[in-house]
């Protein structure tokens, strides 16, 4: 007890080393019990492999030992041509309602008619692109086929058809306007003029003289005597004047009142919000705000307001449909 009591320490580790060793010593008894814990049952024999099909097997090595046809494919085109097409090198062949294609040969159909395949890959337009005929790609207000008509570029704003395919002749407007003519002093005549119901003040002219800011000259004068519808002799001599805008011939009767109405077209630029409703009246030039440089002039008007003649910059005149804008049509190849 006293070497207890001297040697704790000692004591102590003797006690940890036997606590090790019946640790131990349990561990191995287990392991030792493994092979009656989880024992294998014997496995049955696996069943005999199939006998390989032998015709299939060299019908496949003769496939691979075969040298491989690199050649060309032939294919045939929407023209019913046929086409050698390179293994190698790439083709560019569009399928449309089960024809092909080939969008590098000038002789092939039209994949967006009546537009060639080439012009729009030179403006790298996308063809495959069901509405590309109806598309503006540079926004200036004309259609794909519109700039193909014309021969200008889908793609640059600068580069359109005449701004005048977009103005549309919308209705024809009138206002009333009349002569008299009211005093026979010859040489000199005075006239009475309306216009939109003001009464202006009488023009005293001789033949030759002009009237109305130089619009109207009179031409000629018949002396003339008949009968009223009282049955009365009374002078009925006449007037005759032209008008410089219509350039045609007003006969005017002595004190009858002779009607003659201005004709207006109303238009409408459909580019140019500024000038979407303007009228000017047969005979008058304009210009549009977006080419102030180019004159148009107002010719006519037809009787029935269906369609209004346009004199271009040129000299060459175009006539406007009432409510449609004029058709671009195809500037022939030089």
């Amino acid at each position: 007890m006293e070497w207890i009591k001297q040697n704790p320490d000692k004591l102590f580790a003797i006690l940890i080393g036997l606590v090790g060793i019946g640790w131990g010593a349990k561990n191995i008894l287990e392991v030792v019990a493994l092979p009656e814990q989880y024992a294998f049952s014997k496995g049955a024999a696996k069943a005999e492999l199939p006998t390989p099909e032998i015709g299939v097997v060299d019908q496949s090595a003769a496939i691979l030992k075969a040298p491989f046809n690199w050649d060309d494919k032939i294919v045939e085109l929407g023209s019913g041509s046929r086409k050698m097409v390179p293994l190698f090198r790439s083709v560019t062949i569009v399928e449309k309602d089960g024809n092909l294609f080939d969008l590098a040969d000038p002789t092939t159909a039209p994949l967006r008619p009546p537009v060639p395949n080439q012009w729009f890959q030179q403006y790298d337009l996308d063809l495959l692109f069901s509405g590309v005929l109806e598309a503006d790609p540079d926004a200036d207000g004309y259609t794909t086929l519109d700039e193909w008509k014309a021969k200008t570029s889908p793609v640059d704003v600068k580069s359109h058809p005449p701004y005048w395919m977009k103005l549309m002749f919308v209705d024809r407007r009138q206002q009333n306007f009349s002569l008299t003519f009211a005093a026979d002093n010859d040489p000199q005549f005075q006239i009475n003029i309306i216009n939109r119901g003001q009464r202006l003040p009488p023009a005293f002219v001789a033949v030759g003289g002009k009237f109305f800011s130089d619009r109207f000259t009179v031409i000629g004068y018949e002396k003339k005597e008949g009968v009223n519808a009282s049955g009365i002799k009374a002078n009925q001599s006449v007037l005759k004047v032209r008008d410089a805008e219509t350039n045609s011939e007003v006969q005017l009767t002595y004190r009858k009142e002779e009607n003659y109405p201005t004709y207006f077209a109303e238009f409408n630029f459909t580019l140019d919000p500024n000038q979407k409703q303007f009228y000017k009246k047969v005979g008058e030039s304009f210009t549009l705000d977006k080419e102030p440089t180019v004159t148009y002039t107002l010719e006519a008007i037809d009787q029935g307001a269906t369609t209004a003649t346009l004199k271009l910059a040129d000299g060459t005149k175009a006539v406007l449909r009432k409510g449609a804008l004029p058709e671009v049509v195809e500037v022939p190849a030089k």
